[in-house]
């Protein structure tokens, strides 16, 4: 993409595409865009866009939408997290995905006074420091390839636990109190 907002994120479905800006290419160094493309690849091998989908349906059809909102942000931290710890392992340089979070963050504050609208880029404070805190402390104790390739997998189990929970909540509150739907 043409841009010079630094831009980097998984697009689609069934054949997710990667879409990266020329403000990113023009940011980072190759090490640093190296990281980025492992972090986003480690998202398009766990599926995460389909997985983000299916549970904001949920989410949104869920009778506790306000909680799920929040249990829908914290699993988005949680993931860039393991994808961050993946992309650490496969580049073995996580100081430089560190160091491009760091300028992502800062190219993006330059250009729109916000933060970059990027895949890539934690959405607060609190969360861009722990994910720079945690590739930092990846540089003293890297994880195993064995542990990085088993988190680069899609979460099978998980999503289909999460989907009979939902589904068995759903009935339970139909059953139980079917007009308390349409309240």
């Amino acid at each position: 993409v043409m841009s010079d907002c630094p831009l980097s994120f998984v697009w689609g479905f069934r054949r997710p595409k990667l879409v990266l800006s020329s403000g990113l290419l023009n940011t980072l160094t190759a090490e640093q865009l190296r990281g980025v493309i492992e972090h986003e690849a480690a998202h398009h091998s766990r599926r995460d866009n389909a997985v983000k989908l299916t549970l904001s349906v949920a989410g949104y059809l869920s009778l506790a939408f306000p909680l799920s909102r929040l249990i829908l942000r914290w699993r988005a931290e949680q993931v860039e997290l393991v994808c961050d710890e993946v992309a650490a392992a496969r580049t073995s340089a996580p100081l430089e995905i560190a160091q491009a979070l760091v300028r992502v963050r800062r190219a993006g504050a330059s250009l729109s006074g916000s933060l970059a609208a990027s895949g890539f880029m934690p959405e607060g404070a609190k969360s861009f420091e722990r994910r720079v805190r945690r590739l930092v402390s990846l540089a003293d104790y890297p994880p195993s390839p064995e542990r990085s390739e088993a988190l680069a997998r899609a979460p099978r189990a998980g999503a289909r636990a999460a989907a009979l929970l939902f589904a068995i909540t759903l009935l339970t509150v139909s059953a139980l109190a079917p007009l308390a739907v349409h309240r």
